[in-house]
């Protein structure tokens, strides 16, 4: 994951705070094709989303955040990506790049911003 190093939706746990989010993943724009079934950015999401629960275990995950993440996380990917009849193709640098955005606008969003 975005934490670890190795996540993705399927990783994920069924129960908790990782069961929650596993739930909303599968739920998120999943008419996009970048969200569909077995598509990149589910895994992107999912490790995105337990990274901001993690660093913030004081909001933790809240019910929305999956439509946040996922809106700032495509469309930075729609900026860096290489696109392809609606299908968006990142590298493993980018993909890193995608989630690290997604995390601090988020972050920056939930904590007021910059101190």
């Amino acid at each position: 994951g975005l934490l670890e190093g190795d996540g993705g939706a399927a990783r994920l746990k069924t129960t908790g705070v990782e069961g929650t989010i596993s739930r909303d993943v599968r739920r998120t724009f999943a008419q996009r094709s970048f969200y569909g079934e077995g598509a990149k950015g589910r895994d992107l999401l999912a490790d995105v989303l337990v990274a901001l629960a993690t660093a913030s275990p004081e909001t933790g995950y809240c019910q929305g955040m999956n439509l946040v993440v996922g809106a700032l996380l495509e469309t930075a990917a729609r900026q860096g990506a290489l696109e392809n009849d609606d299908k968006i193709i990142l590298s493993a640098v980018e993909e890193r790049r995608c989630q690290r955005r997604a995390f601090w606008l988020c972050h920056a969003i939930a904590h007021g911003g910059p101190k």
